[in-house]
């Protein structure tokens, strides 16, 4: 029983190890150190779309035309309610025939469009508002003044289609083609902005992320958060040291030109480099001590020279 508990207790404390604590502080200090980078990327990923925008994207403009459709069951000028019912119930069916094989392949015979019924049908749309008796229908083509010229011919082909295989009489065209001129598939200000904030958050993401990763401990508050542990001291860095070997790393580089290399010692090396240790004490006592004899010696031949004379 006390095994288990023990295992139990072992992975609580790994799987708290392994979780990271984001403390909105730090994410905004590491935003605040990394500015200069993410602002930079920022730039260069709204310049990029942009540019994406405005060179790589093939503009498209919309032309629009509109088809009535209404029934009338007497020859009086008065509409009933029945003609507005039979025509809202039909409007739904017109707007497929619209599409059909038979309309559309001879918009392109009229036109000697150079395009397939696939290619042309994927450029029409048609659209049936809410509770109404419209047929709106839109063509959205690389070229504008083409886009125009396949809407009005769609239409009136359609009209034309309806009123004669159809017992129904021949929808009312209500609207030709129109066109702004704009394309409709390029919005350069929203992707400019969607590409900055994309570089905006990817750059905050990558130095957030690099900063929790790096589990190098440079203070004292490194080791409470990252460890849990209570500083008890610190041990000041001599800066002259460290200054000292500097310059010796230079002044061999600067000699040289590269940076020295320790390399390990040979067993013969190592032997004669710890005698040489072990002998170095006994010569310099030994020269100190002739130094000193030195001058007692010099003053006996003085004493003896002077007893001569």
């Amino acid at each position: 029983m006390e095994t288990r508990q023990a295992g139990h207790v072992g992975r609580d404390m790994k799987q708290n190890s392994d979780e990271i604590t984001i403390d909105l502080l730090d994410v905004c200090g590491v935003i605040r150190a990394h500015i200069k980078t993410i602002l930079l990327s920022t730039i260069i990923c709204g310049v990029i779309a942009y540019l994406g925008t405005s060179f790589l994207i093939v503009p498209k403009y919309k032309a629009e035309a509109k088809l009535y459709v209404l029934s009338q069951s007497s020859d009086s000028e008065q509409l009933t309610t029945n003609d507005v019912a039979v025509g809202t119930s039909l409007v739904s069916d017109f707007a497929q025939v619209v599409k059909g094989q038979p309309v559309l392949n001879k918009v392109i015979s009229n036109l000697g469009l150079n395009m397939s019924y696939e290619a042309l049908s994927g450029e029409v749309s048609v659209d049936v508002p809410t509770n109404t008796r419209i047929i709106t229908i839109t063509v959205t083509d690389k070229d504008a003044t083409a886009a125009t010229k396949i809407v009005d011919e769609v239409t009136s082909v359609s009209a034309e289609f309806i009123g004669t295989n159809m017992t129904h009489e021949k929808p009312t065209i209500i609207q030709n083609g129109i066109t702004d001129n704009h394309p409709v598939n390029i919005n350069t200000r929203r992707n400019s902005l969607i590409g900055a904030l994309l570089g905006f958050l990817l750059a905050s993401a990558v130095c957030v992320l690099g900063f929790y990763i790096n589990d190098k401990i440079l203070t004292p508050e490194d080791v409470e958060k990252k460890l849990g542990l209570s500083v008890l001291g610190t041990l000041p860095l001599d800066e002259g040291i460290l200054q000292e070997k500097s310059n010796a790393v230079r002044k061999t580089k600067s000699t040289t030109g590269r940076r020295p290399v320790s390399r390990p010692m040979q067993p013969q090396q190592r032997q004669k480099h710890v005698q040489n240790i072990s002998v170095a004490p006994v010569q310099k006592a030994q020269n100190l001590a002739t130094k000193q004899v030195a001058p007692q010696a010099k003053q006996t031949n003085t004493t003896t020279k002077s007893q001569n004379d």
